[in-house]
Parts: structure tokens; C-alpha cells; sequence
């Protein structure tokens, strides 16, 4: 009888798709932090201050998503990037002047101990620049100044030194973005992208990026690559955004690097050049960019565009890794479990999976759940095992659906429930998992969970056959021999069992030995019976094979030696 197969699901992770994603409305570089003596004007001074963070949606590989310029950010955390409110003053809290209020000196120190003992003066003087930087600008942004307008425009955009206003941020981005601001366009694109403050439209979006990106905007260039690889507001066109990330990518923007790395990687509007790609995400990865360290392990792994090396490979994933990479985190694990590079080190392998798994990685949850029910590098506890299973099973995760099919057929830490291990079986079968389609086979064939149904057993384990599944291809050499589930045919019956012998199943290479010798679908032929038993001996390096209670090995060695 058959048996349902084991599955660990481990696997490293591959580079993927880009995708879109997003990123936080920005800010500008209107001078801030300082009480100027008089109005800002267009001979002030501009502090252009221009960086970028990941997003958290980055995919296995990386996947870069628009960027609007904006300032140095927190990048402690780069999978996790949202637009959050920094106000640190509400509408209430204006700067007073000489001329507005008439406060005694009496008053003013009353007045200003209350606040002290709420507020520290570092607070206090946050307080009263924002509040100055919001009046100055709005007074030079009513005259018209461009650059006060969009400075403006961030400040409503993040709620600094007045209410977050989402309106108010695009209306002053769009009076910048008139004037033929390339920032303000850019950002005035990327609000009709996600839609805040206006209804999302990707036409405009597309529009204002191409102004922006026309003078040179590298952001701009960036996103309109993406919108074409995309489709997004304009027909998909894989040229077109060859083009906009070379633009970016050649002003040493990081994101359109590794968005070009992949088309080359990919051969997209190019020739496939490994070696390109390679050369791309270098070029991101030293700027620090955690997504394309992440791709370069996967190029030194595998050998794609330069020389395997395996201890490469874990230094760019630990480089990755460390700045929170989830992907890199899950490849650090599957290198250190198995010894790929680096000392075998189950231990180790867990607190890397540990990590990408509590990020939601879901094969992270998976392999961690197997750790656990196999006592790799941490005692054998299967209430764990079950609980990371079941949190990559709730994302999606095949090969946990499959393993939470399994703890409960065996009965693992749980009460044996066949009806339970047939739905999760089901679940994972449905999104093709080969594994998982066997068993279901199995459950049907056997009547476990279920009632028995030769027909739905033979239907699970075609599905499975053609994915290539040995056992699966061996049973329906069975049921084609015996007539279970389908008509009996005993051509192909042998034509199964010889798919199977052909992906190493012993038990399909004495079938074919059956088959020649008894002229079962085939011409009688002793020496391809011959041939096909001594096969499955020498897999097996044991002349006694037992098949259905027969001793098959004595009945062949005096029929054909």
C-alpha cells in the first residue's frame, strides 16, 4: 500500500517580477529649522536634501514602487515605509507676534512657565520654528514663489506646523507643479497614483511624471519606467521603461539600478545579459540598497552573470539581512540548514528563519514550522510547528497547507482527523502542489476523512502524475492495470509505470519487468524484463523485493537467468 509522501517545502528564495508599490508623499527643499530675520525669497538660499527608502512591499527579490523625491528618512526598518502624520503642533498652537497680541511682561513669563512645565524647550523651539516655517512659507507662496508652494505643500502633506490636509498638499503641489516645478510634478503624479487628496487616476499621473521627468527629475524617470513596465496609466511598453530607468539609473538612482538589473536579468526590450544585471545591482547594492544585496547573493549562489560562490552569496545576503531583508533572511536559513557555503548549523537556521518569519515571510513560517516538527535545531515541539504552519496556511502557503494536512493525518501534537487533513490537503492541491494532490489521491483511495471514490482518487492523482510525481505515476499504472477509477488498459498501465521507472521508482521498474515478461501492453520481451529487474535490485541492492505479497526477485531469477 501506498503511503502519503513527506514534504519539507524548503526552498531558496528566486528573484521575482518587479511589481508596483508604494511610497510616502515627500518633502522639499525649502530651507527649515532656522528663524530667518526676514521673508524667504528666490535668492534664499536652497538646501536640496534628496534620499530614498524601501517600501513594505518589497517582493522576494526587490520590487521598486514610485518614488516622489523627499528627504532623508528613517530607513532602520526598509520593508516597512507609511505616510505618517509628524505633526508636533496642532492648529491651535500659532506663533504669537508683538503686533497680533499685547502681553505684559508679567503675563508673558506666566504664560511661558505653564508651557515649560508641559513641554521641554527643545519642544518648545520645534514648535516655534514649524510654526514660523509654515507662516513664512505661506507668505511667500501666496507671492506666487514656486518653491514655497511646494514647501507648503509638504507641510500640509505631513501635518508639520499645521493639520495634515491631504487637499491642501495637491492644491499647493499643483501651483508649484504649474509653474513648472519638477519636484511639485512629481508629486502631484504620485498623489493621482495612490489618490490622497484627489481621485486616483493614472492618466495624470502619468502626465505629471513625464513633465518632471523631461527636466531631468530622476524620481520622475523612475516612476514613469514603472508605469510603462506596468501598464499603469499608459500602454505597457518594456522599451519605454528601459529607457526612463537608464535615465534614473545613469543619475545614480538606486531603485531604477535594480529595476534595470532585472530587465536585463529578465530580457526585457533587451538581450538577457546575466552579466548586465549583475553590473546594475552592484551599482545599487553599494548605495546600500538592501533589495538589490539581495539579488547579488542570488546571482553568486547560482552563477548568473559571474563564477559561483557560495560564500559571496551569504555575505550579500547577510548584508541584505541585516537591514531587516526578509528574502535574505529566508536564504541565510536555507544556506546554514544546509551547510551550502558555511558550516551545516540547524540552530543558526532558525534564528535567521525566526526572523523573515516574524516579518510574515510565509515560507519562513513554513520552514520554521518544519524545525519544529523535526526537532532541527531547536527541541521537537509540535504546538509550534502547527502555529507557524498555520500562519503561512492563512497567507496562501501551499507547502503549509500541505504540512497542516499532514500533522493531522499522523496525528502529530493533534487528535488524528482525516476530515481535517483532507481539507488542508484540498487547499494546497487546489494551487497545484503535486505532494498535496497525491495525498488527496490517497484519501479518496483509501476512504480516509472521506467516502472511498476510486474516480476522485484517479483524478487527484493524474493531477499529480503530470507534474512529474513518481508515486503518483506509479499508481496510475495501478488503477490503469486493475481497472479502479477508470477503464482497465493494460498499454497505459505500462505506459505510467514506465514514466515513473524513468523518475527512479522501483516499484514502476518491477511492473515494467511484469509487463515485458507477461506481454502486458508491450511485446513479451525477456531481456527488457530481465533488464528492468535487475534495475530495481540494483536501486535497492537487495535481490528479496517484495511486490503484493509476491516474491518477485526468485520468480524472475529462474524464469530469465
Amino acid at each position: 500500500m501506498s503511503t502519503p509522501p513527506l514534504s519539507a517545502a524548503k526552498v531558496a528564495k528566486e528573484e521575482l517580477p518587479s511589481s508596483e508599490s508604494s511610497a510616502p508623499p515627500t518633502q522639499s527643499n525649502y530651507p527649515t529649522g532656522q528663524l530667518p530675520d526676514n521673508e524667504l525669497s528666490d535668492s534664499t538660499p536652497r538646501l536640496v536634501t534628496v534620499a530614498f527608502a524601501s517600501t513594505s512591499e518589497i517582493l522576494k527579490e526587490y520590487s521598486g514602487g514610485e518614488r516622489p523625491s523627499t528627504p532623508p528618512t528613517d530607513t532602520s526598518n526598509p520593508r516597512v515605509f507609511t505616510r505618517t502624520n509628524v505633526s508636533t503642533v496642532s492648529s491651535t498652537h500659532s506663533l504669537h507676534t508683538s503686533d497680533s497680541v499685547d502681553v505684559s511682561s508679567s503675563q508673558s513669563e506666566s504664560v511661558m512657565t505653564s508651557v515649560i512645565h508641559s513641554q521641554s524647550r527643545d519642544q518648545i523651539r520645534k514648535e516655534i520654528i514649524q510654526n514660523y516655517d509654515f507662516l513664512i512659507a505661506l507668505i511667500d507662496a501666496k507671492k506666487g514663489n514656486p518653491e514655497a508652494q511646494f514647501y507648503l505643500g509638504t507641510m500640509y502633506d505631513k501635518g508639520r506646523g499645521v493639520k495634515q490636509d491631504d487637499a491642501q498638499a495637491l492644491n499647493w503641489y499643483r501651483k508649484a507643479a504649474d509653474q513648472g516645478h519638477a519636484d511639485a510634478q512629481c508629486n502631484l503624479g504620485f498623489g493621482y497614483t495612490v489618490g490622497f487628496g484627489v481621485k486616483r487616476d493614472q492618466t495624470q499621473a502619468v502626465s505629471w511624471y513625464h513633465k518632471a521627468a523631461d527636466q531631468g527629475h530622476a524620481d520622475a524617470q523612475f516612476n514613469l519606467g514603472l508605469k510603462y513596465a506596468h501598464g499603469k496609466g499608459v500602454k505597457r511598453d518594456y522599451a519605454q521603461a528601459l529607457i526612463w530607468y537608464r535615465k534614473a539609473a545613469d543619475q545614480g538612482h538606486a531603485h531604477a539600478q535594480i529595476e534595470l538589473g532585472f530587465m536585463y536579468a529578465q530580457g526585457r526590450a533587451v538581450k538577457q545579459d546575466q552579466t548586465e544585471a549583475f553590473k546594475w545591482y552592484r551599482k545599487a547594492a553599494e548605495q546600500g540598497h538592501a533589495g538589490a544585496q539581495f539579488n547579488l547573493g542570488v546571482m553568486n549562489e547560482e552563477g548568473r552573470g559571474v563564477k559561483e560562490d557560495h560564500a559571496l552569496a551569504l555575505d550579500w545576503y547577510r548584508k541584505a539581512a541585516e537591514q531587516g531583508h526578509a528574502g535574505a533572511q529566508f536564504n541565510l536559513g536555507v544556506m546554514n540548514e544546509e551547510g551550502r557555503g558555511v558550516k551545516e548549523d540547524h540552530a543558526l537556521a532558525l534564528d535567521w528563519y525566526r526572523k523573515a518569519a516574524e516579518q510574515g515571510d510565509a515560507d519562513a513560517q513554513c520552514n520554521l514550522g518544519w524545525m519544529y516538527e523535526e526537532g532541527q535545531g531547536v527541541k521537537q515541539d509540535y504546538a509550534l510547528a502547527l502555529d507557524w504552519y498555520r500562519k503561512a496556511a492563512a497567507q496562501g502557503h501551499a507547502g503549509a497547507q500541505f504540512q497542516m494536512g499532514k500533522i493531522y493525518a499522523y496525528g502529530k501534537g493533534v487528535k488524528r482527523d482525516y476530515a481535517q487533513a483532507l481539507d488542508w490537503y484540498r487547499k494546497a492541491a487546489e494551487q497545484g502542489d503535486a505532494d498535496a494532490q497525491f495525498n488527496l489521491g490517497f484519501m479518496y483511495a483509501q476512504g480516509r476523512g472521506v467516502k472511498q471514490d476510486q474516480t476522485e482518487a484517479f483524478k487527484w492523482y493524474r493531477k499529480a502524475a503530470e507534474h512529474g510525481d513518481a508515486n503518483a505515476q506509479f499508481q496510475m499504472g495501478k488503477m490503469y492495470a486493475k481497472g479502479k477509477g477508470v477503464e482497465a488498459n493494460d498499454v497505459e498501465a505500462f505506459n505510467w509505470y514506465f514514466k515513473a521507472a524513468g523518475n527512479d521508482s522501483r516499484g514502476a521498474k518491477l511492473k515494467l519487468a511484469s509487463h515485458y515478461q507477461q506481454g502486458l501492453g508491450v511485446k513479451k520481451d525477456v531481456l527488457q524484463a530481465t533488464y528492468w529487474w535487475l534495475r530495481s535490485v540494483v536501486q535497492e541492492q537487495n535481490r528479496e523485493i517484495f511486490l503484493d505479497g509476491s516474491n518477485v526477485a526468485e520468480d524472475f531469477y529462474s524464469d530469465v537467468i
